[in-house]
């Protein structure tokens, strides 16, 4: 911020002009038509701020419309081309039979064959095939956890899982013969 001050006296009322620079005509007109601008640049400053706050909600909506309406569309676009799951028909109202003897770890492969790797549903799945095949023997068993320092103690119910011998019986009674490789 500054503060310009303009003083405006005779010639004659100095007494040295020493050091002034001398201009001939009158400056006076010349620093009041420049003043009135100053002022009118000033008044049209302070309509135009007054015209801003009074129409700001006029504003606001088509500014939103403006920042909004691309970006809505842009994001339609990229839904509508990448975002949607394909369609599928309808499957079967009611499956009318059981599951074949399929390896529940070839089925999971099948089904997610995108997957390197078999994940650990389809591991639990193939190792309570094999128990219910008879080839692993499973017997219900307790186990105390304890935690906060043997303050607090839990009981887990948990399985033995132990392999068959092959001359064993399975649990159906008869004997389980084993695959040749």
């Amino acid at each position: 911020q500054f503060v310009e001050v303009r003083v405006v006296f005779p010639r004659e009322q100095l007494t040295s002009l020493a050091g002034a620079q001398l201009r001939s005509g009158s400056r006076l007109d010349r620093i009041l038509d420049e003043e009135a601008a100053f002022a009118a640049a000033d008044a049209a400053d302070r309509a135009r701020e007054r015209w801003f706050r009074d129409n700001l909600p006029w504003l606001v909506a088509p500014a939103l419309l403006l920042a909004f309406v691309p970006a809505g569309v842009v994001a339609a676009w990229v839904y509508r081309r990448h975002g949607r799951e394909p369609g599928v028909g309808a499957g079967p109202r009611y499956v009318f039979e059981p599951p074949g003897d399929e390896p529940p770890a070839l089925i999971a492969a099948l089904v997610a064959s995108k997957q390197a790797r078999a994940t650990g549903d389809a591991f639990t799945a193939t190792l309570f095939d094999l128990i219910r095949r008879g080839y692993f023997s499973a017997l219900p068993a307790t186990t105390v956890k304890e935690t906060w320092g043997g303050l607090r103690s839990e009981d887990i119910s948990d399985l033995v899982v132990s392999p068959r011998r092959r001359d064993a019986p399975s649990s159906s009674g008869s004997k389980r013969r084993w695959p040749r490789r």
